[in-house]
């Protein structure tokens, strides 16, 4: 009887946790125009987990996409940029508690040697920006991190195909 009771309770907080999701996917995508995240059914894996200096690092980079809006009908719009959205996880080493207040930055360099160096928003417990990739190869990532008196650069190698 008890399990009966676990399971219907474990049931209905799936439903409503799965009608939650579908609203805010149907509510974020409202504004016309905006960059946002290309966001596949099943979760992005990392492109980086690690550690550097006192900070351990969870990188993601995912291709940017537009929305576009026409008499209400949402199109998907490749930017043709080579938009690329890259997300940091920043938490410290010792402590394993989000970083806060940190400067995060990338450094890109193109298979042809041209570089970009990007400032990473806070977001929450994460860092992200848009970056350009818009030529096929190998991209040197560099992230320098400066927070509470530490700093590191974490390279991460990209490639775009």
């Amino acid at each position: 009887m008890m399990l009966r009771i676990l399971t219907l309770i474990f049931g209905c907080i799936i439903l409503e946790y799965a009608a939650s999701g579908q609203e805010l996917k149907k509510d974020s995508t409202k504004e016309s125009g905006m960059m946002r995240m290309e966001t596949p059914d099943v979760v992005a894996k990392p492109v980086f987990e690690g550690s550097s200096g006192n900070f351990n690092l969870t990188v993601w980079i995912m291709s940017a996409i537009t929305e576009k809006r026409n008499n209400d009908v949402k199109d998907k719009i490749d930017t043709g940029t080579g938009a690329y959205h890259v997300m940091v996880e920043l938490k410290d080493a010792e402590k394993s508690r989000d970083v806060a207040g940190a400067i995060v930055k990338v450094l890109s360099v193109s298979p042809s040697g041209k570089k970009e160096t990007t400032e990473l928003e806070s977001m929450m417990n994460q860092y992200g920006g848009n970056i350009d990739m818009n030529e096929k190869g190998d991209y040197q990532l560099n992230i320098s991190v400066e927070a509470d008196g530490n700093s590191t650069l974490c390279p991460v190698v990209y490639s775009v195909k």
